[in-house]
């Protein structure tokens, strides 16, 4: 397994959810996982924009503590997600 984590390619959900089980003994599903990686990946995009707008004062300063509410909007997002292309909403075990 350690080998494995290590090799450069490109993981799918469900190889991540097995690695998180056999490095960790967490055991999620490849849609939570899914789920997750969309809500942070929606977080930081939102945040990124937003952070590089404020630098040129196009936008007024947010606290970095709504990081928080745009990650449960991504959760959200990550759900719809699933659902609409899995037929799942991301349920953990």
């Amino acid at each position: 397994m350690e080998q494995r984590l290590f090799e450069e390619r490109t993981w799918n959900a469900t190889q991540l959810a097995e690695a998180l089980k056999e490095r960790f003994g967490l055991e999620v599903t490849p849609e939570a996982v899914r789920q997750h990686l969309i809500a942070a990946g929606f977080a930081m995009s939102v945040a990124s924009v937003w952070g590089t707008l404020e630098m040129f004062e196009l936008v007024p300063h947010v606290g970095a503590f709504y990081i928080v509410l745009l990650w449960a909007v991504g959760i959200f997002v990550g759900m719809i997600v699933n659902r609409t292309t899995h037929g799942v909403w991301g349920q953990c075990p």
